[in-house]
């Protein structure tokens, strides 16, 4: 996801370090990352896999289309889009 939009806010040196020390603990490469994440919810993540994973699903389906392979698919009893 291209992220073109900025936020601004000021913090004490205080405040800075202890958010980037979180950020650090929790595993965030930025302080962006983890202010994102907190001010979005802890389901951004997810959400942005999950968006990248159905894209490709319906590329593959397309291409399969395109080819005539489109027979269904299933995986353990659920149905592929």
């Amino acid at each position: 996801m291209v992220k073109t939009r900025r936020v601004h806010f000021r913090v004490s040196q205080e405040q800075y370090l202890m958010i980037r020390n979180d950020s650090m603990v929790k595993g965030h490469k930025t302080v962006s990352s983890y202010i994102r994440s907190l001010a979005l919810g802890h389901d951004y993540k997810f959400h942005e896999k999950f968006n990248e994973l159905y894209d490709y699903l319906l590329k593959a389906r397309k291409k399969d289309e395109k080819t005539g392979n489109n027979t269904e698919r299933r995986t353990n009893g659920v149905q592929n889009i």
